[in-house]
């Protein structure tokens, strides 16, 4: 009488149906992840210029100053991308100048917003004053966050201070 036996392992067919399921899954989750990706950075950096402008208004009512948010760190071109620096302002109107005799430096903040072009129409600085209120000639001071697939956030702060994030319709 003969005695079957068995091999272990993987015939070649098997090996090759398995081969073609996991490229059909990778061709389908990769771009997915990728673009998962692109969403959170985008999402980050909004978020993290929307907490920013959240806590010089909330700075402004709790110091009872006029707290000015300055675009690009200290001694770099106005450039909101780079990152900011809060500080009290002197001045009651808000101005763009950090002068270290008069103001008191409360925060310097670095944002990592690599692929990502911020655009505002509050110029260099935006400014709160005491009652948090938008102390620019701008209204509403909006920035617009737009990635390379021309997705993007728009952060807006109205007349009272309020700030709020909604989707960008038209990014370059």
């Amino acid at each position: 009488m003969l005695q079957a036996t068995y091999q272990k392992g993987f015939t070649l067919i098997e090996l090759m149906v398995t081969l073609v399921v996991l490229a059909v899954l990778l061709s389908i989750g990769v771009p997915s992840y990728v673009e998962w990706i692109r969403d959170s950075r985008l999402d980050t950096a909004t978020r993290s210029l929307a907490s920013a402008l959240k806590l010089a208004r909330s700075e402004a009512v709790s110091q009872q100053s006029v707290i000015t948010v300055r675009a690009g760190m200290e001694g770099d071109a106005a450039n909101w991308a780079e990152g900011i620096h809060m500080y009290t302002d002197e001045e009651p109107a808000g101005n763009t100048n950090y002068a270290a005799g008069t103001d008191a430096l409360i925060k310097n903040i670095n944002f990592a917003m690599d692929g990502i072009t911020l655009v505002s129409n509050a110029g260099e600085h935006t400014s709160f004053s005491n009652e948090g209120l938008l102390r620019d000639d701008v209204n509403p001071a909006t920035f617009r966050l737009c990635d390379a697939r021309s997705e993007g956030n728009l952060i807006s702060i109205n007349v009272v201070g309020r700030i709020s994030v909604a989707p960008a319709g038209d990014c370059p």
